[in-house]
């Protein structure tokens, strides 16, 4: 008889292809992942059980779960609370875990840049109709405020310690708490350029289905409906590029 369980969890990092690997796995009929909301299409991809939902009880983090079916959890502020770690690892000892990691500048940069794009947010509501005098104008707005350097001793809130972005940049310190508490053969590193090549028009051979697919994965990837600011960008210079091959060959 099979049971509810949780079978992969992907505890971050944050900026690191977190959104990207789910959305991947998402398509594949015997995985469910874990996404909140999905008929509405809300940006709640991440069930945050083990830390901000916990007390809503195991019940619920369950009604989440399929039998017959791989099980995906992403919420990638887990890898920074070993206590949240080691809750995962008393209710599901056997579950894999997933650490997506990114080159360590490239990572403070995508966060940056995120949370820029949420500054800008906050002023426009359609994300998908915007003036890009009036993006420039924000951007410059917010650069005032936070420049990089700023930003980078600031204290991130996605850490319960209220740790700096420029701390949660040094991986080993946090993949050194994992290790303790799971298993090595538990453990599964994915670097975000592994992911980056995984080609989100690889499937596409012209222009009309181009431009279909792009308009979907607009709405899909774009960081106001949860996704990350780096990998919408990735996928917005492979359909310029896609197109442009496309247009020279017809």
């Amino acid at each position: 008889m099979s049971v509810k369980k949780i079978d992969y969890i992907c505890i971050g990092f944050p900026k690191c292809g977190t959104f990207a690997l789910l959305h991947f796995l998402d398509k594949h009929p015997d995985i469910n992942c874990l996404i909140q909301n999905r008929e509405k299409k809300t940006p709640r991809n991440e069930a945050h059980f083990f830390d901000k939902n916990y007390g809503l009880g195991l019940e619920w983090y369950e009604t989440l779960l399929m039998k017959d079916k791989i099980n995906v959890e992403k919420t990638p502020s887990y890898v920074f609370d070993k206590s949240v770690l080691t809750r995962i690892k008393s209710h599901y000892p056997n579950v894999k875990i997933i650490v997506n990691i990114r080159n360590p500048i490239d990572y403070l940069e995508s966060f940056y840049n995120h949370r820029k794009l949420e500054f800008v947010s906050k002023f426009i509501k359609n994300p998908l109709q915007r003036s890009e005098r009036h993006i420039a104008l924000l951007e410059r707005k917010f650069a005032q405020k936070m420049g990089f350097k700023r930003f980078l001793k600031s204290f991130c809130p996605e850490t319960k310690s209220k740790q700096t972005y420029l701390q949660t940049g040094i991986f080993v310190n946090y993949i050194k708490d994992v290790l303790e508490v799971f298993d090595r053969n538990q453990v599964i590193f994915l670097s975000q350029e592994r992911l980056q090549k995984m080609q989100y028009f690889s499937d596409v051979d012209n222009l009309e289905f181009l431009d279909l697919k792009y308009k979907k994965l607009l709405k899909e990837l774009h960081p106001d409906m949860g996704g990350d600011s780096g990998e919408f960008q990735e996928m917005r210079e492979q359909y310029k590029n896609i197109k442009r091959n496309l247009e020279m060959s017809a």
